[in-house]
């Protein structure tokens, strides 16, 4: 089968290679083999590569972590009665399982039950979306829970063009928020608006804290969600979130991650006397769960959930769909055909 690996950290142009390696074996104990389909990069695809050392790793690896497919055969001990041979599932690997070595990007996969988080895929949702669903997809529903959304909240969406944001506008909509002011490029202001934004700021006009200020001083929102990272939004924040409101973020790559790590630790601890900003702030790293993979898929089920394809490779090209990635400059989801 062909599969993408690699034998050391860095860049994903400097050290994957497309390889020809042995079909997994029939699955035993509580194992699961399933057909890749689709896989999907977003914004974590090129830190997994870059961030873990290859001591923690089992080389050769196989990168991506979030896919689409069919179950092709189980083991004898294998639990999930509603996932057999011929189900049509997406979802995502478990962090173990990728530092193991496994990946997505190969045209079958092997996993232990517990490596791995899936759902079925519904009815009259193509494997190619569903496939692009469950990373980003779940870490919007969990900004939506850690907020405490109760609907008919303001709420404010930073990147809402991205794999994250422009699920998270959907999935804002149909928690019944009352008004979603989205953050973005001017470029992508009608397809924001498309997925449901009720109002579309431009960061290219003037710095986003500045027209936040400018716009909303008088009208604060509710929540605040970044799915970038910009720490000056926060700093500025009690000129535009209420007193009671909820900054959420899970965006480190504005000032890249390690000192994103360090503005969370800051944000998150730092008293009022030493500089602290007033208001809650909220980031973490998401869990997916089968409980959130069911949301969206009855979503995506009912038509209320559509994830956008900014574009789509096939297989031998996946190097070209990291560069997109790496640029920052994705309108939504990009999906790889294995």
């Amino acid at each position: 089968m062909q599969a993408w690996q690699f034998t050391r950290t860095g860049p994903a142009r400097a050290i994957l290679s497309l390889q020809s390696i042995p079909v997994p074996p029939r699955p035993i104990d509580n194992e699961v083999l399933i057909r890749i389909t689709h896989s999907s990069l977003n914004g974590g695809s090129n830190l997994l590569l870059t961030l873990i050392p290859m001591l923690f790793r089992s080389p050769p690896c196989t990168p991506g972590i979030e896919f689409s497919g069919v179950v092709e055969s189980v083991g004898p001990s294998y639990s999930k009665t509603n996932l057999l041979p011929g189900t049509r599932v997406f979802g995502t690997l478990d962090k173990r399982a990728h530092v193991r070595g496994k990946g997505a990007l190969a045209e079958w996969l092997l996993v232990k039950e517990g490596e791995v988080v899936m759902v079925a895929v519904p009815e009259g949702v193509e494997l190619s979306q569903a496939a692009a669903m469950s990373a980003s997809g779940s870490t919007a529903v969990s900004m939506c829970l850690r907020a405490g959304l109760k609907g008919g909240e303001r709420v404010l969406v930073n990147g809402a063009s991205g794999g994250v944001g422009s699920l998270l506008v959907q999935i804002l909509r149909n928690l019944g928020v009352r008004e979603i002011v989205a953050v973005c490029s001017g470029k992508n202001a009608d397809f924001v608006k498309r997925l449901g934004a009720d109002e579309v700021l431009d960061y290219n006009v003037a710095p986003v804290e500045q027209q936040l200020i400018d716009k909303f001083s008088a009208r604060p929102f509710d929540v605040i969600m970044d799915t970038v990272g910009i720490q000056s939004i926060f700093t500025d924040s009690p000129h535009y979130l209420k007193n009671t409101g909820v900054f959420v973020n899970v965006g480190a790559m504005a000032n890249g991650p390690w000192l994103g790590f360090w503005y969370w630790f800051l944000n998150s601890n730092l008293p009022l006397l030493l500089g602290g900003i007033p208001r809650k702030y909220i980031m973490f790293s998401n869990n997916i769960d089968e409980e959130q993979l069911g949301m969206l898929a009855h979503w995506a089920g009912e038509g209320k959930l559509v994830v956008p394809v900014d574009q789509t490779f096939e297989l031998d090209r996946a190097l070209d769909a990291y560069d997109l990635v790496e640029s920052g400059r994705v309108r939504g989801k990009i999906v790889i055909n294995v």
